[in-house]
This record gives structure tokens, sequence and C-alpha cells, in this order.
């Protein structure tokens, strides 16, 4: 399939400037919608219209006007971060916010993601059909249906391979890309009485690992394996030879050795079993959103920033 290109994709950047301003631990004990990490180190949470980042010890906020909600972040090329908001594609470089509204598509951004080289992709529509852009910070490239990715998906998340190869998950599919050719897996749980979503992808040691309603499924070689679980898994991420994954209303778990272990609030400084967001920082913490409020995991215990 060929990628299909819209000139101009992106009408002028406008530059931001959010209110800038001190936060504190208390900013991040509730309302944050998601959490990323720049290639550099620093630590960013978002929450509806402001976002707060972790330099070191020091914590800045950044308040946004409203008509900018904020629903994903992702690490870019050193410096950049993007940020998925409603108005549209932002970017922070050189210390200066970016918004970049999509001509033709709707503002909403969703399903924000990086390749390993920092280009973002993202879902958004054109007159209610989705569509797919791909950034590199020079120019949009716009991916319809059935001409830059397979048709009838109903995409609900966006992922790549180690290689960069655009993973797209849909409700009840996959469909995954090799020099330029697409496959498009479907009915991965035959024993399910739906059709489970995928809702986060990542990669790691040649497998695409994928969060869905029913567990983790690893994709290796062609084949695919279901680690079940017993609450809807809605996010991921990979340290060394574990897999740590988020469950709505289901706490962490963690897959190593092709182990499942969960781990629920009571007994740990869980803030909620509610987790939606996982990010590995490059000092080896994760980071972890569950229920609004911030916690991190290091080496094996969960932990709470310090007041």
């Amino acid at each position: 399939m060929s990628t299909q290109r819209v000139t101009p994709s992106f009408a002028a950047g406008e530059v931001l400037s959010p209110v800038v301003g001190t936060a504190t631990v208390a900013d991040l004990a509730v309302g944050r919608t998601a959490i990323g990490v720049e290639r550099g180190g620093n630590v960013w949470f978002a929450g509806a219209h402001d976002l707060v980042r972790l330099e070191g010890t020091t914590l800045t906020s950044f308040r946004f006007p409203d008509g900018h909600v904020l629903s994903g972040i992702a690490a870019g090329p050193p410096g950049v971060v993007y940020l998925a908001s409603s108005s549209g594609l932002v970017r922070f470089a050189g210390g200066v916010f970016t918004l970049f509204r999509p001509q033709h598509l709707a503002a909403a951004i969703r399903n924000l993601a990086t390749s390993p080289s920092g280009d973002a992709a993202f879902a958004t529509a054109a007159d209610e059909v989705a569509m797919v852009g791909r950034y590199d910070g020079r120019e949009l490239r716009v991916l319809s249906p059935g001409t830059g990715f397979p048709p009838d998906l109903k995409i609900t998340s966006l992922g790549f391979d180690e290689a960069g190869e655009l993973v797209i998950g849909a409700e009840g599919a996959v469909a995954v890309q090799r020099a330029g050719t697409w496959t498009v897996i479907r009915g991965l749980d035959t024993t399910a009485a739906f059709a489970p979503s995928i809702d986060e992808i990542a990669a790691a040691a040649g497998a695409v690992w994928l969060a869905s309603p029913v567990g983790v499924y690893e994709y290796c070689g062609g084949t695919f394996v279901l680690h079940r679980t017993d609450r809807p898994v809605v996010c991921l991420c990979i340290d060394g030879d574990e897999l740590w994954f988020g469950m709505r209303a289901g706490g962490l778990g963690r897959l190593r050795a092709g182990e499942v272990s969960a781990f629920m609030p009571g007994g740990t400084l869980l803030p909620q079993e509610d987790v939606t967001d996982l990010v590995r920082g490059e000092d080896g913490r994760i980071w972890v959103l569950a229920g609004g409020a911030i916690a991190f995991i290091r080496e094996g215990e969960i932990e709470r920033l310090p007041a």
C-alpha cells in the first residue's frame, strides 16, 4: 500500500505561551492524564490543561489556556517532546511549545506514539473516517484507509516495532507492516465472548507486545502467545527482560519468564488500582499513573515521590 500525502499538511505552527510556575509533589497527587520521559531524562506529567516537568529534583508547571486538553505524551528526538491535545499536535523543542492544527482533519489527536528514531504517529479523523498522521519534525504524511494502511480497522492504538515499522492496534485485530506490505491478523482470541481491542503496543527483543482486555499478547516470529489476566490490560512498559503492565481496576502486573504477578494497592504504595500509564525513565525508575496520581517502581518496589 502506498502512503497518501496531503500538501499542505499542517497550517503554520502556532506558538503557545503557557503560564510557567513552580509545581509541588501535591500537584502530582490528582488529575494527571499521562506520563512521558524525554530523551535526556526529564519526566513530564500531563493534566487536563497543564504539564508538570521533573528536571532533576525541580518541578515546573506549564498551564495552558482552556481548549487545550492534553491526553498523551511521547518522546521525540533528543530535546523534543510531543503532546496529544484536543486542539492538535503540540511539539516542545528549544523551550518552545508549538501547536500544529491538521488541515482537513479533526483537531483532536489520539493514540500518540513515537518511533525509535523519534518520529511521531497519531490517529485522527477526516469526515469521521479514521486517518493516521506521521510527522518527522519537517513534514506530515497522512495515511488514509485503503491506501496508506488497511481498511476496516477501528483504530484503538498505534505503536512501532524495533525496526521502526508502524503497528496498528484495532478492535479485534492488529496490523503489522514488513517491507511496505501490511498484514492484518484478526480473531486473536477465539475463546473470548467479544473481539478484544488492542489498547497499547510495545516492542523489545524481537517481539511485539499488545495490551488487551483479555491479557497481554506476545507476537514473535509470526506467532501469538496470550498471557491471560483477570483484568483488562491498558498500558505496557518494558524493563530489560521484564514486562510491566497496568490494568483497569486491577493494579499492576509483571510478566517475567512467562509468569504473571499482580500488585494491588493494599500492602503497596500504589495510589489506586486503576493503572492507566507506565513509562520507564533513563534512571531505571518506572513511572506509574494510577487513578490520576503518580508513583514509581524502583528495583521492583513501588514508591511515592517524597513530599
